[in-house]
C-alpha cells in the first residue's frame, strides 16, 4: 500500500477510534504486518493480531517486540476465529472485505467478528457508489480487467451486522463520493446470547 493511502486508512481509524475508550480490549484481525495493531497499541488500547498467515503473524510478532510493545499475535482463520463469544471489546478488520468475493462469505465473516466482539466492530469496505468502485466495474464489464475487489453497498453491510445484533454508529470515508474505501463502526445492541 502506497504511503499517502496508508496516512489516510489511519486517520480514518484514529477517527473511529475515537467513539472507543482506550480501555478497551481490541482485536485487530487480519493484523498482517501489525501496522494497525502496533499504532493502537501505542495509544493506549489493549491490542491483539491475528492473520491466517503463520508468516504474517511473525512479522507481527517481531514488530512488536522490536517496538517494546506487548501485543499476542495469533494464527487463525478468520471464517472460524478460535477466540470464545465476547473474547474482545472492539474488533478491527481492515484490508479484507473487498477481497471476499461472495455475500455468503462476506455473512461468515462477519458473522464471526460480531460473535467475539462485546460492544463494536470497525469494519473497511468498499463502497459500490463510489467513482472508483464504478470505474472498475466498468473495467471489469468491459473486459479489460478481472474482479479482484468486490465493492458493497452500505445498505448491504447494514443488513448483514442487523443479523448479527449489530447497529451503524458512523461510517467514514476520506472521500466518500470519489474514494472507494470507506471505515464503518458498528454497535452492538442485542446481548451476545441473542445475536444469531
Amino acid at each position: 500500500m502506497k504511503p499517502v493511502k496508508m496516512v489516510a486508512e489511519m486517520r480514518l481509524i484514529h477517527r473511529a477510534m475515537m467513539l472507543v475508550p482506550n480501555t478497551h480490549r481490541v482485536l485487530d484481525v487480519p493484523c498482517g504486518e501489525g501496522r494497525v495493531m502496533l499504532d493502537l497499541a501505542q495509544r493506549g488500547y489493549a491490542v491483539t493480531g491475528a492473520d491466517v498467515s503463520e508468516e504474517m503473524a511473525n512479522v507481527a510478532r517481531q514488530a512488536a517486540a522490536a517496538n517494546g510493545l506487548t501485543c499476542p499475535v495469533h494464527r487463525v482463520d478468520l471464517q472460524k476465529l478460535t477466540f470464545p463469544a465476547g473474547s474482545f471489546d472492539t474488533v478491527i478488520c481492515s484490508r479484507l472485505f473487498h477481497r471476499l468475493p461472495t455475500p455468503e462469505l462476506r455473512q461468515l465473516i462477519i458473522g464471526e467478528l460480531c460473535r467475539v466482539s462485546r460492544h463494536y466492530v470497525l469494519l473497511s469496505y468498499d463502497s459500490a457508489w463510489s467513482y472508483t468502485s464504478l470505474k472498475r466495474t466498468l473495467r471489469v464489464v468491459l473486459g479489460s480487467h478481472k474482479p479482484d475487489r468486490w465493492a458493497t453497498s452500505l445498505e448491504d453491510v447494514k443488513v448483514s451486522f442487523a443479523r448479527c445484533g449489530f447497529e451503524l454508529l458512523q461510517d467514514f470515508a476520506q472521500l466518500p463520493l470519489l474514494k472507494a474505501h470507506h471505515f464503518a463502526m458498528w454497535q452492538r445492541i442485542a446481548p451476545i446470547s441473542e445475536a444469531r
